[in-house]
C-alpha cells in the first residue's frame, strides 16, 4: 500500500510524492466469513486486475453460499476469459 497524504492505495500519481510504505496484514474472504459467520447474498469487486486473486480466496463462500457476484474486469480482454 502506498500512502499519499490522508489517502491509501496501489494506484500511483506521478505529481503526488510519496511518503512511505507500511505492511498491512490481510486475509481471504473465505477466512473472514469463516471468522465471522456471515451470510452472503452479494459479492460486489472491483480491484483493480487483483480480481482472479481475489476469487480464490473466496472459492469456498462462492461455493457454499452461491451469492451474485458483481465483478469488474475490464483491464484487458483475456481479463474475462481468465477469470
Amino acid at each position: 500500500i502506498y500512502l499519499y497524504g490522508g489517502a491509501s492505495g496501489n494506484y500511483q500519481r506521478p505529481e503526488v510524492t510519496y511518503q512511505g510504505d507500511i505492511i498491512a496484514q490481510a486475509i481471504t474472504l473465505d477466512e473472514y466469513v469463516a471468522k465471522h459467520q456471515l451470510d452472503v447474498g452479494l459479492i460486489k469487486v472491483d480491484i483493480e486486475g487483483t480480481e482472479r486473486e481475489f476469487l480464490k480466496g473466496a472459492k469456498q463462500t462462492i461455493m457454499s453460499k452461491r451469492p451474485i457476484l458483481l465483478i469488474s474486469i475490464y483491464h484487458t480482454a483475456d481479463d474475462f476469459l481468465d477469470i
